[in-house]
């Protein structure tokens, strides 16, 4: 696992950004884990590949817009509704029947090649009684200036 940073600069997550695997939200997600415990991965544009409709209709869903809205939406969205977002666009009802996810983290990139940004989703599930520690927001151990005092980049104000 490693650390992501916040994006902490205007228009860093914009087309004309330059956004690498930056921090947009977490909840009870580890920087380690334990070999027994689940970790999933995708990026949204790949899942849009894998089943377009699908993915489009989920989003849409719990967003009642796009996933453009995502980073937006993430923010006043409680930890349940984004847990139910990433439960129904990882199909884990399927895929992963028997287990208990128990945190999330988003990020994103901007794609240099045509300016849009592209969210990579994880889903985290957490052994019953394990010792690993996991952490939500961006005050944390897990996120580069995430213990500092930085703003966060969806609080900035000069917007």
């Amino acid at each position: 696992m490693h650390k992501v940073s916040i994006a902490n600069r205007h228009g860093d997550m914009g087309s004309l950004g330059d956004a690498s695997n930056k921090f947009i939200a977490q909840h009870q997600f580890p920087l380690e884990y334990q070999e027994d415990e689940s970790l999933i991965q995708a990026d949204h544009d790949r899942m849009f590949q894998w089943d377009f409709d699908y993915t489009r209709d989920t989003f849409k869903k719990h967003l009642e817009t796009g996933e453009l809205y995502l980073p937006t939406w993430v923010k006043s969205a409680k930890p349940e509704a984004v847990m139910a977002l990433l439960k129904d666009l990882f199909k884990v009802q399927e895929s992963h029947p028997d287990v208990e996810w128990t945190g999330y983290r988003i990020t994103g990139t901007v794609n240099r090649s045509n300016g849009y940004p592209v969210y990579s989703l994880w889903l985290f599930s957490k052994t019953k009684g394990s010792g690993t520690k996991v952490y939500s927001g961006s005050h944390a151990p897990n996120v580069s200036g995430g213990d500092s005092h930085r703003e966060d980049f969806f609080d900035r104000k000069d917007w």
